[in-house]
Formats: structure tokens, sequence, C-alpha cells
């Protein structure tokens, strides 16, 4: 054997496919995308990697180097209270050790929760099941104005709207157009589990707010946001308030009363807001029936004791963005 390929081959680590569960901050990232030159969770996640020996520095500008998958990609701003990565890496041994080390070294706003042995064919995306989503709105959305108290009979409306999105729908109306999907594409139907609205509750003592919990099979590009506007529009049109129908004309004059859902007829649906959404977590129901899965550890990323606090940390992020940005008081433009 040549001698420099033998010292190489001396040199590499023995290496496991490991997950990493992971929560954060969105605020300031470009997504949790690696993509160079731009700010991203990947970008900070890897640094801490390298810094810790868990990956080779050689490995470091080349992600299918170490098999890195990613059970959710999250855009621009958005939070994640618990997301999913797996990797192989050379540091395996002690996880909890691995797992208090990057947390020393990552920015406050990414956390470690896990580090945990998966199947050496695990692909995070692969094997995520389902997702569990977040969006938190102020209730002066629904009391058409910061100044009032919502009442019972509102937030009860408000509730059976989201009612029209549970099953199977095709959502082309609730994402940006793309030339190769047609109206009736297979690739626009998507599946919602379940939708709950939260009674009103404080952030920081302040203004009330409402948490809209969906659980989908999969979601399309701002799919949720669109989701939320239509919900808020379809809830003043169904008021016989005055001024909720002045509201719902300033917030989208070209939507029209028919539905947007399950239709060929192309309707403009606005965003809400990005800082209102957040990732929950994915599911790994199928992989966890796996014998592989029942031997190491199975994936339960909904029970993390610190996720508690760190879900506070989102709420107030997203009070703290309003107070600053004013981007809910934009959508009824007082």
């Amino acid at each position: 054997m040549d001698t420099i390929v033998g010292r190489l081959a001396k040199s590499r680590l023995p290496k496991r496919k490991m997950a990493l569960v992971l929560g954060y901050l969105g605020t300031g990232y470009q997504g949790i995308q690696y993509n160079p030159p731009a700010h991203t969770i990947d970008s900070e996640l890897f640094k801490a990697l390298v810094a810790t020996n868990c990956i080779s520095q050689s490995n470091s500008d080349d992600f299918s180097k170490s098999s890195f998958s990613r059970a959710t990609r999250t855009d621009k701003d958005v939070h994640a209270l618990t997301n999913l990565v797996a990797l192989k890496m050379q540091r395996y041994e002690v996880p909890q050790q691995v797992k208090a080390e990057l947390n020393e070294i990552l920015p406050d706003d990414i956390r470690i929760w896990d580090v945990v042995p998966v199947k050496k064919k695990f692909n995070a995306r692969v094997m995520a099941g389902t997702r569990h989503y977040r969006y938190v709105i102020p209730t002066f959305l629904l009391q058409c104005g910061p100044h009032s108290d919502l009442s019972t009979s509102q937030l009860a409306r408000f509730k059976n709207i989201w009612n029209m999105f549970l099953g199977t729908h095709n959502y082309y109306n609730f994402t940006p157009r793309r030339k190769d999907t047609n109206a009736d594409s297979p690739q626009n139907m998507r599946h919602m589990y379940s939708i709950q609205v939260s009674d009103p509750f404080t952030i920081a003592g302040s203004t009330q707010w409402l948490s809209i919990a969906i659980h989908g099979q999969s979601f399309l590009l701002h799919q949720i946001r669109k989701m939320v506007h239509y919900a808020l529009s379809e809830y003043h049109r169904s008021s016989s308030d005055t001024k909720s129908m002045e509201l719902l004309e300033t917030v989208d004059p070209d939507l029209t009363s028919a539905t947007a859902l399950d239709t060929p007829t192309e309707q403009y649906i606005p965003l809400a807001p990005a800082a209102g959404l957040y990732l929950h977590h994915p599911t790994f129901e199928g992989y966890n029936n796996q014998p592989a899965a029942r031997r190491l550890q199975v994936l339960d990323l909904s029970g993390y004791p610190a996720c508690a606090t760190f879900e506070d940390r989102i709420h107030t992020e997203i009070a703290r963005s309003e107070h600053v940005f004013h981007e809910y008081m934009a959508v009824i433009r007082q």
C-alpha cells in the first residue's frame, strides 16, 4: 500500500450515524439550509461539529460526505422547538458529553436537546412521518383593533373556521405558482390530521395571543402562512360587524368569498407574517416501529423538558418582533 494512502487510512476515525435533536430561534437566520455565504442554522451547526471533532474539517464543506439529512427545512426567520438532523459522526461513544460540548460552542439561540444513535441508512427527511407546526397570532386580529376583548363567541367562530382545512384538500392557491405544476396536480394535495386553536394567553404579561396547532402529513411552501391569512379573511367575512367588514376589504380585496380550496381557479392569498410560525416537532412513527429503532432508541421529539422554557423564548421572540416591526399590525393597516 502506498505510504500516504496508508497514513490517511490510519488517520480516519470510525464513524456512526447519529441524530441530533435541536431547537432554534430563526430570527436573523436565512433559514436552516446550508447556503454559503448566507447565515443559516446548518452553517452554525457544522462549525460546532468541526470544533468538537464530531466531523473532520475535510468533511465540513460537503454535507454529502457525512451523509447529512434533516427532517424538516424551515425558511428565513422561522423558529423550531424541535427538529432533527442526522449524519455520520466520529464522536459518538458518550452522546450526552457531545451534547454538552456542542451547546457550549453553539450560539444561545440554537440548542441541542439530544444526541441519539440511529440505524446506518437512516435518512431524516425520508423517515419523518408527519409534522406539527404552531402559528401564534395576536387576538387583536380578531377584535378589529388592539383595545377590545375577544368574546367567547368570536373565539368559537374562529376555531370553527379551521375545520374547513381538515382532511385531504388541494392547496394549489396556498403556495407560490410553479410552471411545472398544474392546478389539479397530485403535488398540491395535502392532508391535515388535526387543527386546534388555543384559548387566549399572554406573552410577557402584555398582548393576548392565540396558538394554532396544525398537524399535517406534509406542507407546501408558504402553505401555513396562507392558511392563516385565509382563515382570518373567512372569519371577518362571516361577521355581521361593520368594522369587521371594513377590515376584510382592507386585508385582501382580491379574495373572493368562494373557497380557495379544491378549486382550479387561481386566487391570490396574501401571506401572514413569518414571525408567528414555528415547527413544533416532526414525528417518526414508521421508523419507531422498526426493530432497529427499538434496539437503539425510538425518536419521540415531543417530550423534552427543556423545550417548555424554550417555547416561552419563541413566544417572547414573536412578541418582540411584533413590537419592533409591527408585522401583524400591517395586516390590518391601522
